[in-house]
């Protein structure tokens, strides 16, 4: 009898945000590799989506939203917790405790329409913290704006505020060099320094954030579907972060100079 595949069987592909968008809209050049590219591996690649990209999608329009479900109809896909249940994960491993990557996860079949309502009554809940979200890109921008010197972001800049992060979610560590056990918290600060590190840069807006909220997802996946400034971020994560060393970062131009032939 033939083993039904698990998902550590196939690599799993993070597509951010905004190349769903474009594979939605059908607006960019590019758009008909990334749909090949889907199609091509789908017996080997199962896709994962943040559950930031579908709240992205499901505030853009209702006729985008429409469309996600229908393109996405015929597919499996992961859906990663919020970025909570993630560190929850990562101190559970930090602790020992036993984990299965499965917990990092929503399953769902767009087929499906308890699920699919299910999801929708989740992004509904969401919504109502948009408030919350736009102020956080405010506060992140006044930062940008007001530095009065360059920003730097060492080693030990780096432990104090992965520290932060943690201790504001109530997590709590042994030792101050243990941070290094929670790379999604890692990764997730990087993102938004490399969005304040330029005075000069555009300004953070909430798509920004969700950015960086995305970011809690790299960790554990082998391929990023991203656009070039979240791609740039990405590689400058990986020489940071050890666990990152296989991780695969590919771009709308990558996609289409594969050879699917």
């Amino acid at each position: 009898m033939k083993k039904e595949k698990t998902i550590t069987d196939m690599k799993l592909v993070l597509l951010d945000t905004n190349i769903i968008m474009d594979i939605i809209d059908e607006d960019e050049k590019h758009t008909m590799f990334l749909k090949l590219f889907i199609n091509f591996f789908v017996d080997k690649h199962l896709y994962a989506f943040s559950i930031y990209s579908l709240y992205e999608i499901f505030v853009s329009s209702e006729e985008r939203w429409e469309k996600f479900l229908n393109m996405f109809a015929d597919s499996f896909f992961l859906a990663f917790q919020p970025y909570k249940s993630i560190i929850e994960y990562e101190y559970k491993i930090y602790k020992g405790e036993k984990v299965k990557m499965s917990e990092l996860f929503f399953s769902f079949s767009l087929k499906n329409q308890k699920a699919v309502g299910d999801l929708e009554q989740m992004l509904e809940e969401m919504k109502l913290q948009k408030t919350d979200y736009d102020n956080l890109a405010k506060f992140l921008d006044e930062i940008r704006k007001n530095q009065t010197k360059k920003f730097h972001y060492d080693v030990n800049q780096e432990k104090k505020a992965v520290l932060n992060s943690l201790e504001s979610q109530g997590v709590l560590l042994d030792s101050d060099d243990d941070y290094v056990f929670f790379p999604s918290v890692r990764v997730h600060n990087l993102s938004i320094v490399r969005r304040l590190k330029d005075k000069d840069k555009k300004e953070i807006r909430v798509n920004d954030f969700f950015d960086s909220l995305i970011s809690y997802c790299v960790p554990y996946v082998d391929v990023v579907i991203v656009d070039n400034e979240q791609g740039n971020i990405l590689k400058q994560a990986k020489k940071r972060i050890k666990s990152l060393d296989d991780l695969e970062i590919l771009n709308i131009t990558d996609i289409s100079n594969l050879d699917l032939s």
